[in-house]
């Protein structure tokens, strides 16, 4: 559990922790990215500053998002850091801007695609204060913004998720943070039941070549791995599984059991994992 630099700011850090992060379902179940820990606790705090009231500008046909604002000494504070490094975090956005992440979307007339969407439609700091201003693009405004409005009007259909900042504060890993999301958008279900390629998968266990970035690499991986290829217009890549992760061992004991042990330790789910065998083989988790 990190510990307050600064007692003088415990107050504002409980005021931050009570925030609520509203995420849609399909940004956690559906969703693969490859982002680090530090990573998803910059991108998770901004969207605690997400209030209820918040609209969208449309402005000649196109959806704005409204702008978030915070200090970096109110990250830091708020997740426990005691480095209070500009450089470090303009570093860890700079690389947040330029990552994305796919997602599957089913259009009104049942299409359905990959769309790949990027973080962010504008990334500000200000030198002086230290103070970021993040506008989210446009294509997360229905997965971030006004759900528990869309929730009442869709007569209480659950498809988003919502807890309070504080549960994921004091998780270790990535992996732990995506695990507690993955389970909390099925919170309704007691039972649930993953293939081991299902859950790596899930939980970003992989690396992903475009061919437009390294054709030679993309080009063997997609020999390799041919029902890992995906494509989107004209852009290709493939989704390698990690190896370290292929032995069923090395996926418990590097990722599910200390994510397991996180959650349940510090957040309100009560999770139990079961292996399911076929043959001498765990399949199933």
């Amino acid at each position: 559990m990190p510990e307050f630099y600064d007692m003088a700011s415990q107050n504002q850090v409980e005021i931050n922790r009570s925030l609520k992060v509203y995420k849609a379902n399909e940004m956690v179940q559906d969703v693969r990215h490859e982002l680090t820990h530090k990573e998803q606790q910059l991108l998770t705090f901004a969207m605690s500053k997400i209030k209820s009231s918040d609209k969208a500008i449309v402005h000649n046909g196109v959806t704005i998002c409204p702008e978030i604002t915070f200090s970096i000494k109110e990250f830091y504070e708020t997740f426990g850091f005691k480095d209070e490094s500009y450089t470090n975090v303009k570093r860890q956005l700079e690389e947040l801007a330029q990552k994305g992440w796919w997602i599957d979307k089913t259009y009104e007339d049942g299409t359905k695609k990959e769309a790949y969407l990027t973080w962010f439609s504008k990334l500000e700091i200000e030198p002086k204060t230290s103070k970021i201003s993040i506008r989210f693009h446009e294509e997360l405004y229905p997965y971030l913004y006004q759900l528990a409005q869309r929730y009442e009007d869709s007569l209480g259909k659950n498809f988003y998720i919502s807890y309070e900042l504080r549960y994921i504060v004091p998780l270790d890993s990535e992996y732990s943070q995506r695990l507690f999301e993955l389970l909390r958008s099925y919170k309704n279900v007691e039972y649930l039941e993953f293939s081991l390629e299902e859950i790596k998968e899930k939980l970003s266990l992989v690396k992903v070549v475009f061919e437009k970035d390294d054709k030679e690499e993309f080009e063997k991986n997609a020999l390799l791995y041919p029902n890992k290829v995906k494509q989107n217009g004209k852009s290709k890549r493939v989704e390698v599984p990690l190896k370290s992760y292929d032995k069923y061992s090395n996926l418990m004991n590097r990722v599910i059991t200390p994510a397991v042990t996180d959650i349940n330790k510090y957040t309100d789910l009560d999770v139990r994992v079961k292996p399911i065998k076929e043959g001498r083989g765990v399949v199933k988790l």
